[in-house]
């Protein structure tokens, strides 16, 4: 009897780990949409002389975020549970792997939605998904440096 609520007392631990996880992926959707509609406006100006709006900019890097987050728990589910557990692989080595692997899918994605919301041609859109992408990984990469640097400093 110990082992069955040890056992419910796992399962309900994993659920809510999980829906915390759930819910801080929104959240994170939620912000990182602010963040993209910067950049979604700074590359339609820059590239299609457009003056996007932000509430369009932002529902658009929304809708585009949170298809990626579903893309990626649907890739994590076919990883860790439905692959077989006999396959020697390293977990964090695979969904290192897998999240490397989505980058040209999430970019494409974006792309497609740039494109269907906004009245560029698919060319500009996936040129303005790029500088989006690029814009954000040269900021994450400063603030690495920041950070390092701080922190070997104090």
């Amino acid at each position: 009897m110990n082992y069955l609520i040890a056992q419910s007392q796992v399962t309900a631990f994993d659920a809510g780990l999980l829906f915390g996880q759930l819910i801080g992926q929104l959240c994170a959707v939620a912000v990182g949409a602010l963040i993209g509609a910067v950049f979604l406006r700074a590359s339609a100006k820059w590239i299609a002389k457009l003056d996007v709006e932000f509430g369009r900019a932002y529902l658009t890097v929304f809708f585009t975020y949170l298809i990626n987050v579903f893309i990626g728990i649907i890739g994590a589910i076919v990883l860790f549970v439905i692959v077989p557990s006999g396959l020697s692989i390293d977990p964090d080595a695979a969904l290192g792997l897998f999240y490397l692997s989505v980058i040209p899918i999430a970019w494409l994605i974006q792309a497609c939605l740039i494109k269907a919301r906004h009245p560029v041609t698919f060319n500009q859109a996936c040129l303005m998904a790029l500088i989006m992408f690029a814009i954000g990984l040269v900021l994450l990469c400063s603030f690495g440096f920041i950070a390092v640097f701080v922190v070997q400093v104090l």
